[in-house]
């Protein structure tokens, strides 16, 4: 009783660590057309969205200067992000886009991006479309229940199938696994939906959440999980269909968490989808035997049951520990991720918990099972209860790789780290708005916005960027632009060494006979 109050209090500050942070992004927006902030002579037609890898559009919406939001329907899937087509605007003033797409793992992801026409507002609301922490809970509960249901319940289809000699009926606490995973099922992927539309609980009676939630990866996903479970039930209630029906059960929950999330996305994929596949077949294998061989021990085959078991969970094992060290390495960029990061101090808990489990279980296989194996019903009772202590070290396991369902892995936030940087420069006689985006590694591109002293556009001739840093003794980088589109000039991509604070000076040719210099500092 003791250790299920332990395990309920663990639980719980898992999930109010959940509470306590945001739920991150999972793809990144890197660039956009117009930058954020920026300020224009004339409404834009379109706002063009880039993203480091491909996205799906969910919901867009732009705020006017007085408040006023019109959604917005009219988007075009482009190869490197979204085309959104705006309405025409007139009215000075900032405006806000909200825009809310589906990564590539399955996962929402939303943010808001600001442009002036004219000159900024004096106060700018923010558009909030974050989930509420209630729903972010249930997320994290109908999952972790459903992974416990799905894991144990199949897994432990597969342990009568291959390792038990027992010719009674089915236990009936698998079928109760199964039969809960097929009501946890439509809680996640109606709370999916909701949180993909960052909708109020009342829309869950309509058919968007579900229709929007099908239509991720995380669609698919659910359906392989209802494909295996079927499968596996079938094989659980008849004996004679029970090893074809637990493989074609463990291809299929593999396939199920192989087609979204983090670890699946990963690239290259084509490494990082069999991976988890592997990964995921090795778990059910492993902690779906652990509750059925506890039982047998405490029956006359359990000697013969453990030790047929014993022999075949070391291969289970290396395939379990190599597919997590790749995942790992594809994950991580650099070992400092590990303790710098919330995804790697989840993953640190979940591999201490992972040390702690494999102790045990090497306890078991190194210190008790011969003696099992010879009769020793001391031996068994011991085994039965570190076996008890390992499925509670499973199930933390699992709660702690749940929480990764809101918290991105390093290698999907490097790319939005330090993408833009801005600076605006106003005197009497002109004013300018300077944006740094990165371009890849150690590339930058430049674009620059002028207006006149009243914040009229001025129109130039010629407009050349140079950089420097005095305090390294760095001479100055020359950058010429070219006029694009809503009168911004625009550098080609450059490189830009030493990151730190620059000063900038604009060197802007308004006629043969006029010019004018401005300058600043950036980052």
């Amino acid at each position: 009783m003791r250790r299920v109050k332990y395990l309920f209090m663990v639980l719980v500050a898992c999930l109010l660590q959940i509470f306590s942070v945001a739920a991150f992004a999972h793809a990144s927006l890197i660039d956009s057309q117009p930058s954020d902030a920026s300020v224009l002579s004339a409404g834009p037609a379109d706002v063009v969205l880039r993203f480091n890898e491909p996205v799906a559009p969910l919901v867009f919406k732009l705020v006017f200067p007085d408040g006023s939001i019109k959604p917005l329907s009219q988007i075009a899937v482009i190869p490197d992000g979204l085309k959104i087509a705006l309405p025409k605007t007139e009215v000075v003033g900032t405006y806000l886009l909200s825009w809310r797409v589906i990564s590539a793992d399955g996962h929402p992801v939303g943010g808001a991006l600001s442009y002036s026409l004219g000159s900024p507002s004096s106060e700018v609301k923010p558009v909030l479309s974050a989930s509420s922490p209630m729903l972010v809970a249930i997320i994290w509960l109908s999952r972790f229940a459903l992974y416990v249901c799905l894991f144990l319940g199949i897994g432990g289809v597969a342990f009568r199938a291959f390792f038990s000699v027992e010719t009674d009926a089915p236990p009936r606490w698998i079928n109760a696994l199964i039969f809960s995973s097929w009501l946890l099922l439509p809680v996640a992927v109606g709370t999916h939906g909701l949180d993909a539309l960052s909708a109020s609980w009342d829309q869950l009676l309509s058919w968007a959440p579900w229709k929007t939630s099908l239509g991720t990866t995380y669609g698919t996903t659910a359906a392989l999980m209802l494909a295996a479970s079927l499968v596996g039930c079938a094989g659980n209630i008849k004996k004679q269909i029970g090893p074809g029906a637990s493989v074609a059960a463990l291809l299929l929950l593999g396939a199920a968490l192989a087609s979204s999330g983090h670890a699946a996305s990963a690239p290259p994929t084509w490494l990082a989808r069999p991976t988890v596949f592997l990964h995921a077949v090795a778990i059910c294998l492993w902690i779906g035997s652990l509750l059925p061989l506890m039982s047998a021990l405490g029956k006359t085959q359990g000697p013969q049951i453990l030790r047929k078991f014993s022999r075949a969970i070391p291969r289970v094992l290396a395939a379990l520990l190599v597919s997590g060290i790749v995942l790992t390495t594809l994950q991580l960029r650099h070992l400092n991720e590990l303790w710098l990061s919330d995804y790697g101090r989840i993953l640190c808990v979940k591999l201490a918990l992972l040390s702690g489990l494999l102790a045990v279980a090497a306890f078991n296989r190194y210190g008790l099972t011969v003696r099992v194996e010879q009769g020793d019903h001391r031996a068994a009772r011991a085994m039965r209860k570190l076996i008890a202590v390992e499925i509670m070290l499973v199930l933390l396991i699992l709660a702690a790789a749940t929480t990764w369902r809101f918290t991105p892995p390093p290698r999907a936030l490097a790319p939005s780290r330090a993408t833009a940087s801005h600076i605006h420069i106003h005197t009497a006689e002109a004013m300018a708005d300077v944006t740094l985006v990165a371009r890849g590694s150690n590339q930058v591109e430049a674009q620059v916005f002028l207006a006149d002293g009243e914040g009229a556009p001025l129109k130039a001739k010629e407009v050349v960027l140079k950089f420097s840093s005095p305090q390294q003794g760095l001479e100055a980088l020359e950058e010429e632009t070219q006029l694009g589109e809503n009168e911004t000039w625009k550098t080609k991509a450059f490189a830009l060494p030493a990151t730190g604070r620059r000063h900038v000076r604009l060197d802007v040719l308004i006629s043969d006979f006029e010019s004018i210099s401005l300058e600043g500092e950036i980052d």
